[in-house]
């Protein structure tokens, strides 16, 4: 559902309008951290939000995790 509002010199209108939800992707840019390292089991915290985002009732998301690990910050 998308709510619309809409004006003009002789009215004032809100209206519900339903929408075509379309595919999200999230892009993860960072250091390790964000790579995953340090989380073997749960894969950092991206993967765990793909994990929890990924729901089947919402199909054609996407998470990319670009996370570079490093061993130190420079």
């Amino acid at each position: 559902m998308q709510t619309v509002l809409t004006t003009s010199s002789m009215q004032l209108s809100l209206r519900s309008t339903p929408t075509q939800t379309q595919p999200k992707k999230i892009v993860a840019l960072g250091d390790s951290l964000i790579y995953g390292f340090g989380d073997p089991d749960g894969g950092g915290w991206v993967e765990r939000l793909r994990r929890l985002w990924m729901l089947p009732d919402s199909p054609g998301h996407v998470v990319y995790n670009l996370g570079v690990r490093g061993d130190r910050t420079m």
